[in-house]
């Protein structure tokens, strides 16, 4: 029977320091990771023969820490707060929160509700403004850093309780959360599985959201239940468990449809798409969107609708991997070839297509078009370029 993982971890907090050391010792190998408070530290490695080795190492490291001041700190689980919870919490916050909401560019409604918070010695408050004395040009080089260092430590040592429930998926690589004026802003996913997906649905948080990147979508594991759907195992859900979700303020949408399995580290790419719904369903719902990026791994048909929805804002689209002319031929043919600024085609593209995308520029509106030189014909490519439009290749 295996021996039971030990880990102890030991903090040095003084006017001077602000420290960690934390060590682990698994199957005869002691793991110690140590650095400043908030931060992930540095990792070293030491392997022993035995595990009896390793700890009487152990006990002699611990001695030297506890010699030079550092505490052993018992930890303890935090309590994550359901959703529920959150939105119960942010209650009050709720006038302020749909005043950003309104105008979310301006920064004279995020002054307010940092003031009431500040107010309420909510750590928020001090937060968003750290986050806005750093992003305002006219504050000098030197405030400026120390107030992005200052809303980092903030961040560091609050964002779990801040979004609750969907913390444990952030602990996790390729999983990644930032902030805008001091309110959660985007979120980037490595892979989207239906819990995922429910607790973002279900988070205070979605709604304020302005960029969301989703690499892949999750196969399923398990049977469960959630939010009344029973998603069943074995089988890849991907956007469905996140429609009639609260998008209104998403400003960049990028989604993959590669299909990924828990247990196995591979990508696979499904015949059909894994959308669970109708993209253009799903992308309706981001009446604001500004940057629009996609695979091709959809219907076709799917394209021919999207690109006749009303996304007034869309100025930038990229379209990836291998498209057929067929959806290339609905985009020129539509009106948002009358709003894009910004236009990203990694797929191939012949002559007539690029006759078709040419007539349908306009220089005074496009700024770039951005292809890849081997999926593109020279005589295509000299059609494009005729426009006017600055043609950049890849």
């Amino acid at each position: 029977m295996p021996e039971p993982i030990i880990k102890r971890r030991f903090e040095l907090k003084s006017d001077r320091s602000y420290k960690f050391w934390s060590v682990e010792i698994k199957n005869g190998t002691l793991t110690i990771n140590h650095g400043r408070i908030g931060n992930r530290g540095q990792i070293r490695e030491k392997l022993f023969s035995t595990e009896e080795e390793a700890k009487v190492h152990l006990d002699k490291e611990v001695r030297k820490k506890i010699k030079a001041g550092y505490r052993e700190v018992i930890h303890q689980p935090p309590k994550l707060k359901s959703n529920a919870q959150l939105w119960e919490e942010l209650e009050p916050h709720e006038p302020f929160l749909q005043a950003i909401l309104e105008a979310p560019d301006g920064i004279e409604n995020f002054m307010v509700y940092a003031d009431w918070l500040m107010e309420q010695n909510d750590p928020r408050g001090q937060f968003i403004l750290s986050c806005l004395a750093a992003e305002d040009p006219q504050t000098p080089m030197r405030e400026q850093t120390k107030h992005f260092k200052l809303s980092s430590e903030i961040q560091i040592a609050n964002w779990r309780d801040w979004i609750g429930e969907l913390s444990p998926f952030f602990e996790k690589h390729g999983y990644l959360i930032s902030y805008h004026r001091g309110l959660v802003a985007s979120l980037q996913l490595e892979s989207l599985g239906p819990s995922l997906a429910s607790a973002l649905k279900n988070s205070p948080h979605c709604r304020m959201l302005r960029g969301l990147q989703i690499a892949s979508t999750q196969l399923n594991t398990t049977t469960i239940n959630l939010d009344g759907i029973q998603y069943e195992a074995d089988k890849n859900y991907g956007l469905q468990p996140l429609f009639e979700a609260d998008f209104g303020n998403l400003r960049s949408f990028k989604f993959s449809s590669r299909q990924t399995n828990a247990n196995q580290p591979h990508y696979s790419f499904p015949r059909r798409r894994q959308t669970g719904i109708p993209v253009f369903e799903f992308i309706r719902q981001m009446p604001r969107l500004e940057s629009l990026s996609l695979d091709t791994l959809f219907d076709e048909s799917d394209y021919r609708f999207l690109f006749d929805s009303e996304l007034p804002n869309l100025s930038e689209l990229e379209l990836k991997d291998r498209f057929s002319n067929q959806p290339i031929e609905a985009l020129c043919r539509s009106n948002w070839m009358e709003q894009l600024r910004s236009l990203k085609l990694y797929c191939e593209l012949d002559v007539e297509i690029c006759e078709l995308l040419a007539d349908s520029l306009d220089p005074n509106l496009m700024d770039q078009i951005v292809v890849f030189r081997n999926r593109i014909p020279e005589e295509g490519l000299n059609t494009i370029e005729k426009t006017g439009v600055t043609v950049a290749t890849i």
